[in-house]
């Protein structure tokens, strides 16, 4: 069983989503987590190695879906539609739209365990 503190989260932050994550003051506590890691968005190709060295990824991208598809990396949309529903006809992705419960039920099945607030921090 991994826990989800030993997963490294890599999150390549788009300008205007730091700028978000600043407003609502929520990025010194991200960064307090040694397991994430806010990066500047990267280039097609690293995103590329990115997607296919992950054990997960989580995007709002349809681009990405498709990439992930294809490197065989499973997926979490964030999003409620997707124009890629064969992705989620063969169970390479899945949608879970903007419900933060349901993300994390998902987690805690791929995972095997039971997350709390207090697990991404320990």
């Amino acid at each position: 069983m991994i826990m989800l503190k030993e997963l490294i989260i890599v999150f390549p932050v788009h300008p205007r989503t730091r700028q978000r994550l600043t407003a609502l003051k929520m990025t010194d506590q991200i960064e307090e987590a040694k397991n994430i890691k806010l990066v500047e968005p990267i280039g097609y190709h690293e995103m590329l190695q990115l997607t296919k060295h992950a054990r997960m990824v989580f995007t709002d991208s349809g681009g990405l879906q498709k990439e992930a598809f294809w490197l065989h990396t499973p997926c979490i949309t964030l999003r409620d539609k997707t124009e890629w529903t064969e992705t989620i006809e063969l169970g390479a992705n899945v949608l879970v739209g903007s419900d933060s419960r349901g993300l994390l039920r998902l987690l805690e099945k791929s995972l095997g365990q039971k997350i709390s607030k207090l697990s991404w921090k320990d």
